[in-house]
């Protein structure tokens, strides 16, 4: 069994050796906001950090320990960072081959043209040094749309087509009230 927490600065040592174990090479900061997995017995087996970079937030360092995979650490990782954003929107670099794990928490894959020159320059650097590794620019919009989108796509797939042309056309969104929506309170 484990757990998921704020971590100490007493974690910190665990949280660098796990980063080293899984060939971690990104940066950290002492701003980072971490997060550890840790088991009944205090081990840490799994860590994520949330960085605000440019005014932005950043998951950074997503890391479970190769013995403790596919028993749900990094599900509830993700589950317990989303939940500490709040209604902020957040940004990611994973690797191509975890989509559909971002995904399932509002993650959706972003244009490069999209996405804050930092962050662009960053993957491009990743992609340089990748060592056979594919990477994807992904963006979690803030809370309140991501329940937007679900609603609306509920009630899309719950009415019946005429139903669903009456309502779009008496209460569809513009474009910019749409936009005013996925943009970060």
């Amino acid at each position: 069994m484990f757990s998921i927490r704020p971590a100490s600065l007493d974690d910190m040592p665990s949280v660098l050796n796990l980063y080293i174990s899984g060939n971690y090479v990104g940066s950290f900061s002492e701003s980072d906001v971490t997060y550890v997995a840790t088991l009944n017995r205090g081990d840490i087996v799994g860590v994520v950090r949330r960085e605000r970079e440019y005014g932005v937030s950043v998951l950074r360092g997503m890391q479970v320990h190769e013995d403790f995979r596919r028993i749900g650490i990094g599900r509830s990782l993700l589950q317990y960072f989303t939940q500490q954003l709040g209604s902020s929107a957040c940004f990611c670099i994973p690797y191509r081959h975890l989509i559909n794990f971002y995904g399932a928490a509002h993650f959706r894959v972003l244009s490069s043209t999209d996405a804050p020159t930092f962050l662009t320059e960053r993957m491009n650097d990743y992609l340089k040094n990748n060592n056979g590794k594919e990477y994807v620019l992904m963006y979690r919009p803030s809370l309140f749309a991501c329940e937007f989108q679900d609603w609306n796509w509920r009630l899309r797939n719950w009415v019946d087509d005429n139903t669903a042309k009456f309502y779009y056309s008496t209460c569809a969104l513009d474009a910019k009230q749409l936009n005013c929506l996925l943009t970060e309170f």
